[in-house]
């Protein structure tokens, strides 16, 4: 009996062999069943190649069928992760952070690495005249210098100088004078306390901003109730809060209930009026999708409408500008760039920046950029699985890097050298003042 089971068993295993080689040739599906044998038995592996990185993965056994990859366990210093390719010189993202694959066959897999951007700013160190605009580096990219911009009354222009003495020609080459890496640092936690309702909780903190008036640092937050009941069109119980915090007491100042912006997914600050602008959100058709407008004590100013858009999630202004990222039926991350009447200069998809598991959070803007945060939700590893992109003004891609923020990172405001960036724990948010990966170079005269 025991030589007749043994018998049986290999016959079943090149019987299912034959059965898989010929599905393989022919492109046919089959799905065979025989006494003693388990169709999710694996069938291949994958195996994961650093490519350039450091750290360790498991090959993964694959089955008959999707196979779920496992979140990259791989980093590589001024990179970040983009995916995975099927080549050491791949420059494609085949398969995204924990894609679900199927495979007939083993396979390596190559880590896919974007090198870090960094910001290059030039001080005129005692010059009299000039202005120079700050440009961007890519970490492991030569770049060449522009020309000195700036002029002294009485002296030469003779180098650059960094922060730590390094020194470099006009029109020198640069490389690698940042990683990209950023550090963040807490400065704040607030917490948005009950809603009128106490029988309900502000599930969600959404859009902040930092920004400076009358010679005080304030700080605004917005949360609302969005439970399970809200998302199904259930208003009965709907909530939200505004706060305004003096960061220098931390305390609040000033308490505005149940303004109608669904979410407040982003909120910015316009120096020219004083007022602030409230991205809705938009979560079901009905609900407000546009921009709210308040004045300095908060109070409702008007509603901007924006037909090209489904949902607003983000907002910042700028230099006379201001900057919406959003959805609609063609897009799910667009960024238009508005005049001060409200006016579209310009409109410009972005999704192949954002692969499908990250998600469009706050965005900033300052003279140069666009920095918008995109925050990956699959895992919810968020001290990994975050970063800024960073765009031109007209929503030019132009690089990324990386924030060690531990918590779901909302919003954020930029303000020189650090961006403020707030977080969505619930009913508490914490601030977080992040150093931007800058460097200046100071002018040397002679």
């Amino acid at each position: 009996m025991k030589t007749h089971k043994n018998f049986f068993s290999m016959a079943g295993g090149l019987i299912l062999s034959f059965i898989l080689a010929l599905s393989i040739i022919t492109g046919t599906a089959v799905i065979t069943v025989l006494a003693g044998t388990e169709s999710s038995q694996p069938v291949s592996s994958i195996h994961f190649d650093a490519n350039g990185g450091s750290g360790e993965m498991e090959d993964l056994p694959a089955s008959i069928g999707d196979t779920v990859l496992p979140a990259c366990q791989f980093s590589r210093y001024g990179y970040i992760f983009r995916g995975w390719t099927l080549s050491p010189g791949g420059t494609e993202c085949i398969y995204e952070d924990q894609a679900s694959i199927d495979i007939s066959s083993s396979c390596t897999l190559y880590a896919l690495w974007e090198p870090q951007l960094y910001i290059v700013r030039f001080a005129p160190g005692g010059a009299d005249i000039g202005e120079m605009e700050e440009m961007y580096a890519i970490y492991d990219q030569e770049t060449e210098l522009p020309p000195c911009g700036f002029a002294h009354e009485s002296k030469r222009f003779f180098e650059w100088r960094d922060n730590i003495g390094h020194s470099y020609r006009n029109r020198d080459t640069i490389l690698n004078l940042h990683s990209g890496n950023t550090y963040s640092r807490k400065v704040i936690q607030v917490n948005a306390g009950k809603p009128e309702n106490e029988e309900y909780a502000f599930r969600s903190t959404q859009g902040s901003v930092v920004y400076e008036e009358n010679g005080r640092m304030y700080l605004v937050t917005a949360a609302s109730i969005n439970d399970p009941a809200y998302y199904a069109g259930d208003l009965s119980h709907y909530e939200t809060i505004l706060t305004k915090y003096d960061l220098e007491t931390q305390e609040p100042v000033r308490v505005v209930r149940n303004l109608p912006f669904d979410h407040g997914n982003g909120i910015c600050y316009c120096e020219d009026n004083g007022h602030l602008y409230i991205a809705e959100g938009g979560t079901l058709p009905s609900y407000p999708s546009g921009v709210m407008e308040l004045d300095s004590d908060l109070n409702l100013v008007q509603e901007h409408n924006f037909p090209m858009y489904t949902h607003i999630w983000a907002i910042a202004y700028s230099n006379h500008h201001f900057y919406l990222i959003g959805r609609n039926n063609e897009s799910r991350n667009t960024i238009c760039t508005l005049n001060t009447d409200m006016q579209t200069l310009s409109f410009n998809e972005v999704d192949e920046y954002y692969a499908q598991n990250f998600s469009s959070q706050g965005i900033a803007a300052d003279e140069s950029f666009i920095y918008a945060i995109s925050a990956g939700f699959k895992a919810y590893e968020w001290k990994t699985k975050q970063r800024i992109n960073v765009f031109t003004h007209k929503g030019e891609y132009i690089g990324v890097w990386t924030i060690d923020i531990p918590y779901e990172a909302e919003d954020i405001t930029v303000i020189g050298d650090y961006a403020y960036i707030s977080t969505n724990e619930g009913a508490k948010s914490t601030l977080y003042r992040t150093r931007m990966p800058v460097v200046t170079l100071h002018a040397v005269w002679k």
